[in-house]
């Protein structure tokens, strides 16, 4: 007869209670030795064992590599930065983070300020007025993708077809999500509408644009082909009864029966046949914005045109410069520019200290350029003041001057400085023989230039 079925009755059950927390605390105590161990122990010994870490340092990150593919014979993945709480090393695919190692930068103090912003709605019309600026600039990541499929009175999902038939814009579109980029960038561009048009195209026959598109008036044929490959081969009839400058009265009459029922197409045609020229407000066009149609099945494709009231032309080879949502920087009104990655802070300031030490108030324009009078510098931090109208900076380098650039936009006010921070001759300093500068080059504080940074990728 088998063995009723029975729980733990009595001091079987407190036995099994008492095996069942001996195990979970082991585990939890294990687990939290190992993460203590990994996480916290061993790099404070490699911390307390450096040699270069008597002092605060900053690290910043300047390289990320993810998922890279390695085998162990290539030794790719021999190292990458932590994931999982750095538990799991030596997979592929891995991510490596690089960064640079660098002594504290300046902090600063810029007393005496004129901190009343003249424009602080950042209107173009109104920016020419100078004054303090403290703007943080927009950047692709700010900028929202509106889905141009669906309307904004759909009851799930809703998109902003109505506001993409608006589009007077550069905008880049992925799967008809699309951004309007004109707000970041000022571009120049190819066009494909015009590259059809244009008379000295690829086509290697002397025609009027491809194919003497811009001659024909009425399309009665489809010719479209790629006009980026080499050699490119129009019908015998589009070339001589549509070339520019034809007089039928002088045709033989061989050229008159061929050209009886001539084949045409107009350049506007092609392009929209290439599916290079859109319209927002077709239904059927708009799920052509962003997707590669020589592929099959199609695919997502990030692909930028360029819109006029929604009717869009896909535009490539740019070539762009940052505008920083078209503020304008005036010279004249400010001598102080001051840079935390996406943020600049432009005013004027009539003393400069650095916080801490005894050097005494800073000098306020070069010793060996005197018209370069308007100090630029990067921080990490910056804390504005109103109240004792002063601009504070921490861990502040790449001091340099700048010669008066009137009235600028954020691109070029950005070359220049990339330009002159390197300038030894507009280095912030008291006499033309010292090397460093007041607020310090990175590269002169600079302890490793590429160096691995362990962190946790997925933290």
């Amino acid at each position: 007869m088998p063995k009723p079925f029975l729980p733990p009755q009595g001091g079987e059950k407190w036995l099994c209670l008492g095996m069942f927390l001996m195990l979970m605390c082991s585990i939890v105590m294990i687990v939290s030795a190992i993460y203590c161990i990994v996480i916290i122990y061993l790099p404070s010994v490699n911390e307390v064992n450096s040699k270069i870490l008597s002092d605060p340092k900053r690290c910043t990150t300047t390289h990320v590599e993810r998922n890279i593919t390695g085998t162990p014979e290539d030794g790719i993945c021999s190292w990458s930065s932590c994931e999982e709480w750095c538990l799991s090393k030596g997979a592929s695919p891995c991510s490596k983070v690089y960064g640079l190692m660098r002594e504290r930068g300046a902090d600063m103090e810029w007393q005496d300020c004129d901190l009343e912003e003249k424009d602080p709605e950042g209107k173009e019309d109104t920016n020419d007025k100078g004054g303090f600026i403290d703007h943080l600039c927009s950047t692709l990541d700010n900028l929202v993708a509106m889905n141009c499929k669906r309307s904004k009175w759909e009851l799930k999902d809703s998109g902003a077809v109505e506001e993409c038939r608006t589009f007077s814009d550069l905008i880049s579109c992925n799967q008809g999500e699309c951004k309007n980029v004109s707000k970041i960038y000022e571009c120049t561009y190819a066009n494909t509408l015009l590259e059809l048009m244009d008379p000295w195209g690829k086509d290697p026959y002397m025609t009027n644009g491809f194919c003497n598109c811009n001659e024909c008036t009425e399309s009665n044929t489809s010719l479209v082909v790629d006009v980026t490959v080499s050699q490119v081969h129009c019908p015998k009839d589009t070339r001589y009864c549509f070339e520019s400058g034809r007089d039928p009265s002088n045709y033989t009459e061989e050229r008159r029966q061929l050209c009886q029922a001539p084949l045409c197409q107009t350049c506007f045609d092609m392009c929209q046949e290439q599916l290079n020229c859109l319209s927002m407000h077709s239904r059927q066009d708009v799920a052509y914005f962003g997707v590669d149609m020589t592929k099959d099945p199609p695919e997502p494709k990030l692909t930028y045109y360029n819109c006029v009231q929604g009717e869009c032309i896909k535009v490539h080879k740019l070539q762009c410069r940052r505008t920083c949502d078209f503020r304008q920087f005036d010279f004249n009104h400010a001598n102080l520019a001051l840079f935390q990655g996406e943020r600049v802070v432009f005013g004027k300031c009539r003393k400069a200290y650095i916080n801490d030490s005894t050097v005494g108030e800073m000098p306020m324009e070069s010793v060996e350029e005197p018209d370069a009078r308007w100090m630029a510098a990067t921080c990490s931090e910056i804390h504005i003041d109103r109240e004792f109208n002063t601009i504070y900076g921490k861990d502040c380098t790449n001091g340099t001057w700048l010669d008066d650039m009137g009235l600028t936009n954020y691109s070029s006010l950005t070359e220049e400085y990339m330009v002159q921070r390197n300038n030894r001759s507009r280095f912030i300093k008291w006499n033309r023989e010292e090397w460093q500068s007041l607020i310090p080059l990175q590269e002169d504080i600079t302890i490793l230039n590429r160096t691995k940074i362990l962190k946790n990728m997925e933290g």
